[in-house]
């Protein structure tokens, strides 16, 4: 993937009558600030602080840089992002709202658009963030910048002080500047409408765009970090290598293959996979399958699972779009190994989890579609009394389904026994021994077939041609 620069700009605003200097201030003398992860002998000033998180300086940290960067795959770069201290032309009394809402957002509006009229030519730079070395009751905010921009270039803007760095990190900042990239808050499936009449925000709690309700790990510079972003949500802000992606092949497929954590891009193999109904989002798959991993990013996570999202809105729309998480067949979002997803049941989409393997950072997934089925099915009685169904799929290959126990219950998914360009309605025989071998036409007229290699057990890799 070819990387775009989008560096931010900083600005640390100053009121007019605030004398104090924030490369020389210390974040420990400040109010507001968590405690816990100021030392009383740290040395570090505001200045300091918004450096290490906001540039470069920070990259050995999880630092704003670092997260954009891992988040969309390498695909942007904020490593020229800079920090100004801008002098303001109000007071401390004019910046300060008396009240949270709704008098911050105007308020905001205010502070931004005082601090362009000091801050130095920004036409290099993709957005900026207005923030401050002392508290304000402004809200945490982002999205376009409010009040409009100096040059056409200059897009995103997340504005809060100090305290979200020191006390949220990226928790805070990594949704505030996702909406400055476009994002809008996800969601999930299966929560009931709000008296809006749309399904609740901030309920997916595995995505940074759910801050309010997300799973956060700690951090030692910052408090708090993560979680990470979604592939639905990188995919609409078009950050996802698709070169990585197992895209999901037209017709019916029975597909086993192994899942690399979204977020690391440094280990060979799928960080995603798709899921039908086809070309149903913007020209794609429906479902983005996904492996997060109880670490980095998502070190806060309760424990590394598998996720399905599917996404609602334009891809490329700045903001009004939603991802939404999706419930496996046991009610939960985060799946582990013996958890299935199956939307529509049947012969629909299905994902089964095989396995996690958290020290080979690989997940092992099952995907299987059944598309229109062709012709009739054939029935045949095992000899234990089990009823076991033979259809052809809409690609040729043939499934099957069979009952647990004698006139009990059937297996959830169908299976597929492979084999492409096969025609007409499979024929089913029993052996002596209770074999069963399924017979079926190929396109070029010829017969084949396939069996099973003990009663009721494996059936033969291969389909044999018996020539025709």
């Amino acid at each position: 993937m070819a990387t775009k620069k989008q560096p931010w700009a900083v600005l640390v605003c100053r009121a007019s009558d605030d004398a104090s200097d924030p490369a020389k201030v210390l974040v420990r003398d400040l109010p507001g600030h968590d405690p816990g992860v100021v030392r009383p002998t740290d040395p570090q000033t505001v200045l300091d602080l918004f450096k290490m998180f906001f540039t470069e300086q920070g990259n050995n940290t999880f630092n704003a840089v670092r997260y954009f960067n891992e988040m969309s795959h390498g695909s942007i770069d904020l490593n020229d992002s800079q920090v100004f201290v801008v002098n303001l032309n109000l007071t401390k009394a004019q910046i300060t709202p008396p009240n949270e809402p709704p008098d911050g957002l105007a308020y905001e509006a205010m502070v931004t658009q005082a601090a362009l009229a000091a801050a130095p030519p920004l036409q290099n730079f993709y957005g900026i963030v207005i923030t401050s070395g002392t508290t304000t009751l402004w809200m945490a905010q982002g999205g376009p910048i409010p009040g409009g921009a100096p040059v056409p270039n200059l897009i995103g803007w997340a504005g809060m002080d100090y305290r979200w760095v020191r006390n949220h990190g990226i928790q805070a900042w990594g949704q505030e500047m996702g909406h400055g990239f476009g994002l809008d808050h996800s969601r999930s499936e299966g929560i009931p409408i709000g008296p809006d009449g749309n399904t609740p925000d901030y309920t997916d709690m595995l995505d940074v765009m759910s801050t309010r309700n997300a799973f956060s790990g700690t951090d030692p510079n910052y408090a708090l970090r993560g979680p990470g972003i979604n592939a639905w949500n990188m995919r609409c802000r078009t950050w996802l290598d698709e070169s990585r992606v197992w895209h999901c092949p037209n017709g019916s497929f029975d597909q086993t293959l192994q899942l690399r954590p979204l977020h690391r891009k440094d280990l060979g193999g799928f960080l995603a996979a798709e899921l039908p109904p086809m070309n149903d989002t913007n020209g794609f798959p429906r479902y983005l399958v996904e492996y997060r991993k109880k670490e980095k990013w998502d070190s806060g996570i309760p424990r590394s699972c598998i996720l399905v999202h599917r996404f609602e809105g334009p891809i490329g729309q700045f903001m009004g779009t939603h991802s939404y998480v999706m419930k496996g067949t046991k009610g939960q979002y985060n799946l582990i190994a013996g958890d299935s997803f199956a939307p529509s049941g049947g012969m629909g989409p299905h994902l089964f989890v095989t396995g996690i393997d958290d020290n080979g950072s690989t997940a092992t997934v099952r995907l299987t579609f059944l598309d229109v089925v062709l012709g009739s099915p054939a029935v045949s009685r095992n000899a234990d009394g089990r009823l076991e169904v033979f259809v052809l799929g809409g690609n040729g290959g043939v499934w099957h389904k069979w009952q647990t126990t004698p006139n009990g219950s059937w297996t959830p998914e169908w299976i597929s026994l492979g084999g492409v360009d096969i025609r007409g309605t499979p024929a089913v025989s029993r052996n002596a021994d209770g074999r069963l071998e399924v017979f079926v036409l190929g396109g070029n007229g010829g017969v084949w077939h396939k069996w099973q290699t003990t009663p009721n057990g494996s059936w033969t890799p291969e389909w044999i041609s018996l020539d025709g």
